[in-house]
């Protein structure tokens, strides 16, 4: 069913974060790829199709890729830490 497709997406995620946002998926510009799966083309092609004004953008190389992941936490974990203030907002 529909239902089960939608939730077993690895849209569901990105479609849950856009509909607590409150912003439409062509609202938004920048589309940065970090992480596994950014590793997959079909994925950066199938995001362009579900935010289609926004730029879609990852790293060239797969370390980095992964790497800024690790170092966008501690940087946010030692925002809080010594402000105890989140640098960024959970949606």
């Amino acid at each position: 069913t529909d239902e089960y497709r939608t939730a077993r997406s690895i849209f569901a995620p990105i479609d849950d974060a856009i509909d607590r946002s409150g912003l439409a998926h062509n609202e938004i510009d920048v589309c940065l790829m970090v992480g596994g799966s950014s590793n997959i083309p079909q994925v950066a092609e199938a995001l362009s199709g579900v935010f289609p004004r926004a730029q879609v953008i990852t790293f060239e190389d797969a370390d980095a890729r992964k790497e800024c992941v690790a170092r966008g936490a501690a940087i946010a974990a030692t925002i809080t830490a010594i402000s105890g203030q989140r640098l960024i907002t959970p949606i």
